[in-house]
């Protein structure tokens, strides 16, 4: 009987999985010792544009847009932009275009042809050409 009891107890609940995603943002050190040993001086997001002014295997001396100079762990520079600020920018084109009014008005008459035996015709209504 306390076998039955220490089982029920010790094994886990089934519950239904739930679906996760793992985070885009990601915050980290600038240091200003060269092997980041010491406390951090300032945190940096994950998209913060950098300057490398050397870089070694593991670290990286780095700048700041604000001029603030510091070294950083080389593992989390990539060359190319976060999906995070790829999906902002991105966001940011779309809300300009949403808010452009295109006001086409058709102008002039149809042109009338005579066909005859040609196989291949263009017309131009207006606003382009139709062939």
């Amino acid at each position: 009987m306390r076998m039955a009891f220490l089982f029920l107890i010790l094994t886990p609940f089934v519950v239904q999985a739930e679906t996760a995603y793992i985070t885009d943002n990601l915050r980290f050190g600038l240091h200003e010792a060269p092997d980041t040993s010491d406390r951090a001086m300032q945190m940096l997001e994950s998209g913060q544009e950098l300057e490398i002014l050397s870089r070694d295997r593991n670290y990286a001396n780095v700048r700041l847009p604000n001029g603030v100079e510091g070294y950083v762990e080389a593992t989390y520079l990539v060359d190319d932009k976060p999906a995070k600020l790829i999906v902002a920018e991105t966001q940011n084109k779309i809300g300009i275009l949403e808010k452009v009014d295109f006001d086409i008005e058709e102008v002039g008459q149809p042109i009338s042809f005579r066909w005859g035996k040609c196989k291949l015709a263009t017309a131009s209504f207006g606003h382009g050409i139709t062939t």
